[in-house]
């Protein structure tokens, strides 16, 4: 059996699926990989010419760009296309309670919103989401890309049958930018009548908007990489007018576009978790360090005995 090499890329069947913005990010020498069978900028090289995807157990020349790409987000802005995030809409009479019995954590107030995970029975993660609330029975849920089918179907076997609550997947029709660095806030406030303060729009606190001529906007103010940021949420349509004016905005910031790559570097630095990486299945939140997201004394949940006992015998070994 050969080993997978790292970087590896097949390029059978593709591109499959494309955002709107993939020519100019391109053209910006995007070296793509896939996610979800959408095609997701992975590094930047210097040029399209030298856009050629690398896989080495060795260092590789794009390395130096990565790094690049995490020393400008860090000190001036950077902006990563996201669009194959999995996303729901949950609403209905009953979501509130429906959602509450599925999340380890509270649900975030109108507004604002909250990190969570879905354990299985014996306390391990079967998914994560990030809730937010647009109404009392109103949720938007962002997981990851890869986890779309598997999410959808362990939800849709959940929903209660007396109708009381409508599940939407709306991961084809929403497309998602994320801009961050402690320079997003003056890129991005030109750009929407919004008020991006931090009285205004706190950390953790989602708004609807327009941006440039988008409308429709889903402006949360949440950041994967640590810096100051916010993912912009939008109709697939306005995706290439996005990512053009928000270059373009941030180039005398000095804003460049980063991959899947940096992101990964930044979110580690930050020690922030990913699922199918450092959570999974066989992985309990409170082994993995996130407790403060579980609330074992909500109410009932899924997997909420098995990490109670979990609580009260402390963290089980990996061996």
């Amino acid at each position: 059996m050969l080993a997978h090499i790292p970087g590896e890329d097949t390029p059978a069947g593709r591109p499959l699926k494309t955002v709107g913005s993939y020519d100019l990010l391109t053209a910006k020498g995007a070296v793509w990989t896939v996610l979800d069978g959408y095609e997701v900028p992975n590094w930047y090289a210097p040029s399209p010419e030298l856009a050629l995807p690398e896989a080495s157990f060795r260092r590789t020349r794009s390395m130096e760009h990565v790094e690049a790409e995490v020393r400008a987000t860090r000190s001036a802005a950077g902006l990563i296309e996201m669009s194959p995030m999995t996303k729901f809409r949950v609403r209905g009479a009953g979501a509130a309670a429906w959602l509450d019995g599925i999340m380890a954590n509270a649900l975030p107030k109108v507004g604002r919103l909250s990190l969570s995970v879905v354990c299985n029975p014996r306390g391990g993660i079967d998914a994560e989401y990030t809730v937010v609330r647009y109404g009392e029975d109103d949720f938007y849920l962002v997981s990851t890309p890869n986890g779309e089918v598997r999410n959808l179907d362990q939800l849709s076997r959940l929903l209660p049958q007396d109708g009381s609550v409508i599940l939407e997947n709306l991961s084809e029709q929403l497309g998602v930018i994320a801009i961050a660095g402690p320079k997003s806030r003056e890129i991005l406030q030109p750009l929407t009548d919004n008020d991006l303060s931090n009285a205004a729009f706190p950390w953790l606190s989602a708004q609807l908007g327009e941006v440039g001529y988008a409308r429709d906007v889903r402006l949360i103010r949440v950041s994967y990489t640590g810096e100051l940021g916010w993912e912009l949420h939008h109709p697939v349509a306005y995706n290439r007018h996005l990512v053009d004016l928000l270059l373009n905005a941030g180039a005398a910031h000095g804003m460049v576009p980063f991959g899947l790559r940096a992101l990964e570097s930044m979110r580690l630095e930050k020690s922030y978790r990913a699922i199918n990486r450092e959570l999974s299945q066989d992985i309990s939140p409170l082994e993995a360090g996130l407790g403060r997201f579980v609330k074992l004394d909500k109410g009932d949940f899924l997997g909420r005995d098995a990490l109670r006992a979990e609580a009260a015998a402390g963290p089980r070994g990996f061996w």
